[in-house]
């Protein structure tokens, strides 16, 4: 396998792979919603929600949950429209300077994917069940890369080492909540500071099935510019496994728990720990991708002698070799919610970590009826702006809900979420 073939079934992952894991309820209340997820929705906020008195005595049931978004962490919309799709257009300094300046220095241009697909769950009492599909993926591209062919090439050595990962997984999830303590008074002091309805505490098991998975180990370009010409030397190594034949190259298992109080005030207030475990052994189909590439001396790039000129197969070579099988782990992370709801709507803060990535969010939601309407913003590496609406009730709900990262508006957008679900309760 070619580094370019292998490079293209890495986009295709990645592409196939563009959701963002949430219903159209928690996505228009920015993600909020590790206190106030109830039910069926438990199952993947909070399993500790499962057993709190105010949600554990009703069944519930998410016949779908489906998202999809893609983005990425520097170029919005009204800079994509300007800069790519007029083919006369002619960049000046002043273009090069502010194209180059929304690229990040330390990360470069990135192109990250979340997916958490819901396809049939349920919960009852304290238990839930439920199966769903996820993925995880991120690629670099160094901003360097972009500099030269933008600003032209100087005298100096670059130094390029771009990155890439991606993984898919269905799960079987189990979940359970049990009520530890039920109307108690906390005291300090001998003095009563709170009243306390529920503590409950939860944990969700998954067996995981892999799917697909790639991963850049290492990978570097060394590029050197000077009087005599350029020349260019690099490597790469990576590993991956890709279902055949309706293969399942890889299994294993995840943890979640979590932690809920709620009072009489109807606050609920959580804490989560998602991926406490989360380990994939990857066995079949499993492949190590390595490569070389090596101009050998200084060439011009135009001319008689001129790079373009060079045979692929005198300056790359590449190998492919069959691996027994190796491990992939997800980052766990931390969420802390504190939430309130009443007849007439809810609100939540959050803090924490996505993907081992600072996050922050603000959410809330009116009711009037059988209609809901939600609104929040989040930040994780960038802020997004949420918004959602929502047909039905405790019986039956519809909801929609999208996200726009980098901006409100359409030109300042760096990407759309989109997604929607279908739950029934008794």
């Amino acid at each position: 396998m070619t580094f370019r073939v292998t490079a293209t079934i890495l986009m295709l992952l990645v592409l196939s792979l563009c959701s963002f894991a949430e219903s159209g309820t928690s996505l228009g209340m920015a993600g909020a919603y590790t206190a106030l997820a109830r039910g069926v929705d438990a199952i993947y906020w909070n399993p500790a929600n499962l057993g709190l008195k105010d949600g554990s005595r009703s069944g519930s049931m998410m016949l779908l949950n489906a998202s999809a978004g893609l983005g990425n962490n520097s170029i919005n919309q009204a800079m994509y429209n300007e800069f790519f799709t007029n083919e006369n257009k002619v960049l000046s300094t002043e273009d090069v300077d502010r194209l180059l300046a929304s690229i990040p220095d330390d990360k470069g241009l990135e192109l990250e994917t979340l997916t958490d697909i819901s396809l049939f769950s349920f919960a009852f009492g304290n238990f839930g069940f439920g199966f769903s599909t996820s993925s995880y993926s991120q690629s670099y591209l160094p901003k360097q890369v972009l500099e030269i062919p933008l600003r032209g090439i100087s005298p100096q050595t670059y130094l390029f080492q771009p990155g890439a990962t991606a993984e898919a997984l269905g799960k079987v999830h189990v979940a359970f909540g049990k009520s530890l303590i039920r109307y108690q008074t906390l005291y300090v002091f001998n003095r009563p500071v709170l009243d306390i309805d529920d503590i409950a505490i939860g944990a969700r098991v998954s067996y995981l099935f892999g799917l697909g998975s790639f991963r850049t180990e290492q990978a570097f370009v060394q590029t050197l510019i000077d009087d005599q010409g350029v020349s260019a030397r690099g490597s790469y190594y990576g590993v991956g496994s890709i279902s055949e034949n309706g293969s399942i190259p890889g299994s294993g298992l995840g943890l979640d728990v979590g932690l809920s109080v709620t009072t009489p005030a109807q606050y609920t207030f959580s804490i989560v720990v998602r991926n406490l475990y989360q380990q994939v052994t990857w066995r079949e189909n499993t492949r190590a991708y390595s490569g070389e590439l090596d101009t050998g001396a200084p060439r011009f790039i135009f001319g008689d002698d001129g790079i373009t000129y060079l045979d692929e197969e005198e300056i790359f070579t590449d190998s492919e070799i069959g691996l027994k099988e190796y491990v992939t782990s997800s980052p766990r992370d931390v969420r802390l919610g504190l939430g309130r709801s009443g007849r007439f709507g809810m609100y939540a803060l959050e803090l924490g970590s996505r993907y081992q990535r600072f996050l922050a969010a603000a959410g809330g939601g009116v009711s009037w009826a059988m209609f809901h309407l939600f609104g929040g913003i989040r930040y994780c590496g960038d802020p997004y702006y949420h918004g959602g609406l929502g047909l039905g009730g405790e019986a039956f709900m519809l909801d929609v809900g999208i996200a726009s990262r980098g901006g409100v508006t359409q030109n300042a957008s760096k990407g759309v979420v989109l997604a929607g679900s279908l739950r029934v309760g008794w």
